[in-house]
């Protein structure tokens, strides 16, 4: 803490040109507690405000900087991407090493956590709210896709868990199905977007006035593929309603979703894919892929880019395995005939 707070003393002119240095500066510190987690955070508290000022974010092993080097970059990548930038994203107000600890210090969101039990009580209103937040970055965000991209966003993600998965043949007979159902994309005329990659609960704020905020970019996609935010937050918002705990609830609750006529998620969507013009074909893909690239990040976050060769991943690939992300790949791909996704509409106008 007190090279945090030795830094920003020191640095305060040039984060706030003639604004007085504060008297106090005081610092909250929170440790993420689950396992793919890389980083410990301080929320930075200045003189007497109730409201924090700054989040410092610092890796947790020292020396191991590559995911708060990404989100460094990512969050300067989204505000540039129009010129007011965006309220609701945090602003990287410097990246820098002090005292040998790197840190990169956000503006900080004001707002309550959208947890489950916001997203229970009030579900209309989160769905709404972070659906038109969601069209809204993604059209401004919008690039169409060249051929040479489809390998970075759908094949490498694909072929890596293949890599892992060499000794599991359930996993890579999933793969191989998986492949099928997406190769339509590689024909399809949808643009790439800056895709966040966690869009659900803590990475959620609500402010008093319904405003949306949207934190930790560590593991956001410039160039990422459309729905895949849309398609994860619905679900965790699935989860909140249904109160899923089990492999069991979270199926009920994923079917509930997204699967078959009277599937309540399906009206959001449709919105969605009118405002970024996705042809609805497109849609049954985009959400297979979206399972299949979450449970490709989750073994990179836990250390499958780390391990060399093939087979020998053990723990890991039997963690993966039993995984919620897993379960509903394997689901979405097996009754993927069943989502109702979209109407009679076909391509937005």
């Amino acid at each position: 803490m007190n090279a945090v707070t030795s830094y920003l003393h020191q640095e305060w002119g040039r984060l706030y040109p003639g604004r007085p240095e504060p008297r106090t500066l005081r610092c909250f510190l929170k440790t993420p507690r689950f396992r793919a987690s890389s980083h410990v955070l301080f929320f930075v508290f200045v003189d007497d405000a109730p409201d924090p000022e700054f989040v410092v974010k610092v890796s947790r092993l020292p020396g191991d900087d590559r995911w708060v080097d990404r989100e460094a970059a990512n969050l300067i990548e989204v505000q540039g991407a129009r010129a007011p930038g965006f309220d609701s994203i945090p602003r990287a107000a410097a990246y820098e090493t002090h005292d040998g600890l790197r840190m990169l210090v956000q503006t900080a969101l004001r707002g309550e956590t959208m947890d489950r039990a916001y997203v229970r009580a009030r579900p209309d209103l989160c769905v709404q709210t972070v659906a038109a937040w969601l069209s809204e970055l993604h059209g401004a965000t919008g690039a169409q896709v060249d051929a040479a991209e489809w390998r970075r966003v759908i094949d490498d993600p694909l072929d890596r868990l293949d890599t892992l998965c060499a000794d599991r043949p359930p996993e890579r007979a999933l793969i191989r199905r998986t492949r099928e159902t997406v190769a339509p994309l590689r024909e399809a005329s949808i643009p790439l977007v800056f895709e966040h990659g966690d869009l659900s609960a803590p990475n959620l704020l609500i402010d008093e006035r319904g405003r949306v905020g949207v934190v930790d970019w560590e593991l956001a996609i410039p160039r990422g593929l459309p729905a895949t935010d849309l398609f994860f937050f619905l679900t965790f918002v699935a989860f909140a309603r249904g109160r899923a705990h089990s492999r069991r609830s979270w199926l009920a609750a994923f079917r509930d979703a997204f699967f078959g006529p009277d599937a309540w998620a399906a009206g959001r969507i449709r919105e969605y894919a009118r405002a970024l013009r996705l042809p609805a074909e497109t849609l049954e893909p985009l959400f297979v892929s979206t399972w299949a690239r979450y449970v490709a990040g989750e073994a990179s976050r836990l250390g499958a880019d780390d391990i060399s060769g093939k087979g020998g991943a053990g723990e890991l690939v039997e963690c993966i395995a039993s995984s919620r992300f897993r379960i509903l790949w394997e689901y979405a791909v097996d009754h993927r005939h069943e989502l109702h996704l979209t109407d009679e509409w076909g391509m937005a106008s």
